[in-house]
Parts: C-alpha cells; sequence; structure tokens
C-alpha cells in the first residue's frame, strides 16, 4: 500500500524506490540518536547513542558496529545520525549497487525467450 509520502520520491530518485524506502525509515529513527563527533582528523568517526545503547559510524569507510550499513550498503539509522551531524545527503552514501543508473544498466538489454522442454 503506498501512502502520499511514497509518490513524492518514487521515480524520482538517485537510488532505487526498495532502497530509498529503507534509507528513509532509517532518517525517521535516526533522530532518537545523538551522534558526537570522535575529534579525529577526517572527520569520519562517531559515536552514536541513545541510551543505553551505543554504536561507532566510521563515515568515511561507510561501517557502522550495528553491521547493517556493511551489510546490506544502505546507510542505517545511526550513519544517518552521523551524516545529518556532517550535514550529509544519506543518498550520496547508499551503495553504488543501488544506483538507479547502474540498475537500468544492469537490465538494458532484454532476455532472449528459448523454448519449452519438448524441443
Amino acid at each position: 500500500m503506498k501512502t502520499n509520502n511514497d509518490a513524492v520520491w518514487v521515480g524520482r530518485g538517485p537510488i532505487t524506490p526498495s532502497a530509498q524506502r529503507k534509507l528513509e525509515l532509517a532518517k525517521t529513527h535516526s533522530r532518537w540518536w545523538i551522534a558526537k563527533w570522535a575529534k579525529d582528523a577526517d572527520k569520519a568517526i562517531y559515536q552514536v547513542a541513545k541510551q543505553p545503547e551505543k554504536y561507532v559510524v566510521n563515515v568515511k569507510e561507510r561501517t557502522c558496529t550495528c553491521r547493517e550499513w556493511d551489510l546490506c550498503g544502505i546507510p542505517c539509522e545511526h550513519a544517518v545520525s552521523a551524516l545529518a551531524h556532517l550535514c550529509a545527503k544519506p543518498e550520496d552514501y547508499v551503495s553504488t549497487f543501488y544506483r538507479r543508473d547502474v540498475y537500468l544498466w544492469t537490465y538494458e538489454d532484454f532476455i532472449h525467450p528459448t523454448n519449452g522442454d519438448n524441443l
């Protein structure tokens, strides 16, 4: 079931709709997390906390200790919180596998039909 919010971004963003839905959910949940910069030279490492939980996010390496960003390639709610601290767009940190242009390139050729088993 689509909501009014779905109509805003479906077919218009730089990433696929399924990745965008997951990212939008992470954005919603990220507002409860507080990101604190670890004072590293690259401004890449953050501790993100919502008591009693704490996670470490490395924006430069695109990792989070919850491992969700590492495993699926879409920033988790902790990473989105850290990216908000940097005033960065989370869409820019989604894996290239979810990019619309990569998706379209993957499926630009059609699959030729084949005969059935009886032939």
